[in-house]
């Protein structure tokens, strides 16, 4: 892995280890575009850029939409799910703390020595990482899950349409490589998180830094350790 990677990049690598989907370094919600980058929902078509999520349009709304603001692409067709096609669970899993598996409590990581990084998530709380990168996710509320089910639904409309999906974002004057732009078909939200990368760290380097607990909705606290 590159050693000069940004803070969003270590995020979603080192999370993707928890088998949850992609992990944003930048999902909050985002006012003042015309819906172009309200929070991330099923049936999104966009791409990752910087940490956060760009919409391009829903394929679950109608065409006039206001989340579909900026258009939609020629001979665009809404995507239309059979009864029960969509899952949601609230809450899908329980305030704690999801890290990487560099990242250890300060206790754990005390048992087995050594002078490390510290992240400290709230009162008492506190985080360290074994390893040169590292990250966590801490939840200070549930997690939400909200998952399209209809498999065969999803393959067969992405087939018909994709390229049009490109032609769109062409017309948008979007620079976008083939093979980036995707259809979401999942997410989980919550409403207060701490996020944290450990970037470069060693035994040897710098001093605990402490975090305050996140008290404000839909705010999430970001920090880099190096």
């Amino acid at each position: 892995m590159p050693s000069n990677l940004a803070p969003h990049q270590i995020y979603s690598s080192q999370l993707e280890q928890l088998k949850y989907g992609y992990a944003l370094w930048c999902p909050e919600p985002e006012t003042g575009h015309n819906f172009q980058y309200a929070e991330v929902r099923p049936g999104d078509v966009g791409y990752f850029q910087e940490g956060g999520f760009c919409r391009l349009f829903n394929v679950s709304l109608p065409e006039d939409d206001q989340e579909n603001s900026l258009g939609v692409p020629d001979g665009f067709e809404p995507l239309h799910l059979p009864k029960g096609g969509v899952l949601t669970r609230d809450p899908f899993l329980p305030a704690q703390a999801l890290r990487s598996s560099s990242v250890y409590d300060v206790e754990r990581s005390a048992k087995a020595g050594g002078d490390l990084q510290v992240v400290s998530a709230g009162v008492g709380v506190g985080y360290s990482c074994s390893k040169k990168r590292g990250a966590l996710l801490n939840l200070s509320q549930p997690l939400k899950s909200e998952r399209i089910l209809a498999g065969i639904h999803i393959k067969n409309y992405v087939r018909q349409h994709y390229q049009s999906w490109y032609d769109f974002a062409s017309a948008l004057g979007r620079d976008i490589e083939t093979g980036v732009i995707v259809l979401v078909t999942g997410c989980m939200k919550t409403y207060e998180w701490t996020s944290a990368v450990f970037n470069n760290t060693s035994k040897d380097t710098g001093n605990p830094l402490l975090l305050p607990p996140v008290m404000e909705l839909n705010k999430g606290l970001k920090l880099q350790v190096v």
